[in-house]
């Protein structure tokens, strides 16, 4: 009969009356496998109502259930524990659009720059006694800056003009490049009539040092050259509502604190906006279709050195190449905007990275906020060397391959000798990347609140939710995980080489086999053999459900699971074997790995519910049920160990076994005040793998049999071990 719930054995004592009326009855005495709770009650193992994470709730049977809605959440919508419906975030997609049109995040149409333009000649341009007239097509000579006689070239009104001064563009083509060396406010008519034609490389406007405070609205700039200069000491510079397209060379180059809005730059040579040293603003600016210059820049969308620091709000770069957003020794904060299809470098050499943040010689800042970065080729996010990021409410998507074969991350963070970088990402969502949500590799990075799903690789690679591997020329690093989910993806949820990995109050669930069907594990925790590292695991408070091959593997590592639910892992589809909850251990592993286990439930695994080798395992307070067999009826034990493990189990519980509660092959199992039952047979110990060793039970206090009531035997069965993962 199948172990359905055992009864609590009770033991009556007499309690001496006392004087004037009988003492209340003792209470019942708790079976050995149970602990008495502070309001009196027995507790068994598994996880306790009490010890179940927030967003998580007990099902009164020893585990946790994850409190999510009941459908999955659509393309760019989250949902972590605790949540009962999804949540958008990041900015809506808009759509793409044709040369000189735009659309900027949130924004359902195209529109171009002309929707302004007024009545002619000069439309809605300010007019105040300083301003000052253009118009190229006058012919009535005797110009004077007047809107009767206006000069017919920008050189000559800005010369005339005075500091503060408007000058007033009517519509034309002007051939000529402006050098705004005093404060003026340029005004066009509108960017879809007005058009500056710079040749010879030159800026089709410079504002130089002494133009501090200019403004420049309503142009189009193009040209053989580059389309704005802003010098340093040119500070308080306003680019307003400019078309800068179709330049061999760079977008805008400013070297001076200043801003970039609701303005369109395309088709530029090398750069669409480089800032060097200087504090700048892009406020819903679009630049896109980015190409090399003769300079050898290679197409980059912005680019922040020399200290500087760009501002990006509510803006758009796409199809810009090598990097939407390259940093080396600059900051950056990102709010509400869009990354998107960064293509490699046109001769193949360089990948095509969204943002790309490096430190220089001090410590920088990079903040996204309410983004997305998506459709990019090796990586969405890089964060490398001494760099603190934050990246909260974004959504990184659809990363692929590089032309390599390698990567495909959505956020990669890479500890090199200027130092570690810090990296907190909060409440976001990493979704249909090639090899990773995350990758780590030495730094320290705090996730929380975030969602990894539906990573895919290709045929040798797995793709993972979150991964970490130590950095051989730094340290290990650091990945820790709270209040999350990660869901979908093929090949792992986590897995961690040489690092240290903590899990909290986390929902790994659904993984799908690789491309080679071996493997969907829920969390995967390995040492480094080159360098000699171990790898570290603290998993607490968290589920682990409908998992592939292994829900937790621990490999030339150190474990510690506290308050959480392995279930329903099954075996590969390809192999038909495996579907362990727990594996520590590997026949291949240089060294021994550790497990332990306190107020845990592994509940309805294949093959095996917890599985050592060459491994030291504790389990407290734990219930380990319902293991079932593979599909031809094979195996089906609830623990498994081998190769001279060790296996405590102390006031824990193995019920339901298919084969046998617990199989040893040449290891040592004590079991205190434990029970082990209905199962096919209870204790089995048989020689080790290669036929040497014995194994040996030390039983204090164990009890056996579907209601614990008979004492323990072990038999002698001639069992096969299960393979090693």
């Amino acid at each position: 009969m199948r172990f359905a719930g055992a009864p609590l054995a009770f033991a009556l004592a007499l309690a001496p009356l006392a004087c004037g009326g009988g003492a209340a009855p003792p209470a019942p005495a708790c079976a050995a496998w149970e602990t008495r709770a502070d309001d009196g009650s027995c507790v068994g193992p598994g996880v306790r109502a009490s010890g179940c994470a927030s967003g998580f709730t007990s099902d009164g049977q020893g585990g946790c259930g994850a409190t999510m809605p009941a459908t999955s959440c659509a393309a760019g919508a989250i949902a972590v524990p605790g949540d009962v419906a999804c949540r958008p975030i990041g900015p809506a997609d808009p759509p793409t659009c044709t040369p000189g049109t735009f659309a900027l995040p949130g924004e359902s149409s195209c529109h171009d720059l002309g929707d302004d333009c007024g009545a002619a000649p000069w439309g809605a341009i300010p007019v105040d006694g300083t301003t000052r007239y253009v118009d190229g097509a006058y012919a009535g000579g005797a110009s004077d800056g007047t809107s009767a006689r206006p000069w017919t070239h920008l050189a000559d009104a800005a010369k005339a003009a005075s500091a503060g001064d408007i000058v007033a563009i009517a519509a034309g083509h002007y051939a000529e490049s402006l050098v705004v060396d005093k404060p003026l406010r340029l005004w066009g008519r509108c960017a879809a009539l007005v058009t500056i034609e710079t040749s010879a490389g030159s800026p089709a406007i410079w504002i130089a040092a002494g133009g501090a405070k200019s403004e420049v609205h309503q142009l189009a700039l193009t040209g053989d050259g580059l389309g704005v200069r802003v010098d340093s000491g040119a500070d308080g510079a306003t680019l307003d509502r400019l078309w800068i397209h179709d330049l061999t060379g760079l977008g805008a180059r400013a070297r001076a604190a200043s801003t970039l809005s609701r303005s369109l730059v395309e088709s530029v040579g090398g750069i669409g906006v480089a800032i060097s040293a200087a504090a700048v603003v892009l406020d819903h600016a679009a630049i896109r279709a980015l190409h090399a210059d003769a300079a050898g820049n290679v197409g980059l969308g912005v680019t922040v050195d020399g200290g500087g620091r760009a501002e990006v709000h509510a803006s758009l770069v796409e199809q810009a190449r090598s990097s939407g957003l390259l940093a080396v020794d600059g900051d950056a904060l990102i709010e509400g905007s869009i990354v998107r299809e960064t293509l490699p470098s046109e001769d193949g050499s360089v990948e095509g990275h969204g943002i790309d943040f490096q430190p220089g010689s001090t410590p920088r800042t990079l903040s996204v906020t309410g983004s997305l970065v998506e459709r990019t080729q090796e990586i969405g996010i890089l964060v490398f060397g001494k760099t603190i990021a934050t990246i909260d409410a974004t959504v990184v998507r659809g990363v692929r391959v590089g032309s390599s074969g390698y990567g495909g991350e959505g956020i990669a963070v890479q500890a090199d000798d200027t130092g570690v970088p810090e990296v907190h990402v909060t409440g976001s969502l990493l979704e249909g990347n090639h090899f990773a949500g995350l990758y780590d590799r030495g730094g320290d990075v705090l996730v929380e609140g975030s969602v990894a799903r539906g990573t895919g690789a290709d045929a040798t690679h797995a793709g993972h939710g979150f991964a970490a591997r130590d950095d051989v020329a730094t340290r290990p690093g650091t990945l820790t995980i709270r209040g999350s989910a990660i869901d979908s993806c093929r090949g792992s949820g986590i897995t961690a080489i040489g690092t240290s990995l903590d899990v909290e109050s986390t929902f790994v669930h659904d993984m799908l086999p690789d491309a080679t069907g071996q493997t969907g594990y829920g969390i995967s925790a390995l040492g480094d053999t080159s360098p000699s590292l171990r790898g570290a695991l603290t998993l607490r408070g968290s589920v682990i459900a409908s998992c592939l091959s292994a829900g937790v593997s621990v490999s030339v590592a150190d474990a510690t699971l506290e308050d959480t639910v392995i279930r329903d892992t099954q075996h590969a589809p390809k192999t038909g074997m495996f579907g362990f909850a727990v594996v520590v251990g590997n026949p291949a592993d240089s060294a021994r790995s550790s497990l332990v286990m306190r107020r845990c439930l592994l509940a309805s695994s294949s093959e095996s519910g917890l599985v050592a080798v060459q491994s030291d395992a504790t389990l407290e307070d734990t219930l380990l049920r319902d293991v079932a067999p593979l599909d031809d009826g094979s195996f089906g034990d609830g623990v498994s160990c081998m190769q001279a493990s060790t296996v405590t189990l102390t006031r824990a519980r193995v019920v339901g076994s298919a084969r046998a509660g617990i199989a040893s092959f040449g290891s040592s199992v004590t079991l205190g005040d434990s029970a082990v039952g209905c199962d096919a047979f209870d204790l089995d110990g048989e020689p080790d793998v290669d036929g040497t060793g014995a194994a040996s039970f030390a039983l204090e206090g164990a009890a056996c049999g579907c209601d614990a009531s008979e004492p323990c035997q072990v038999l002698h069965s001639t069992l096969a071990a299960p393979s090693a993962l």
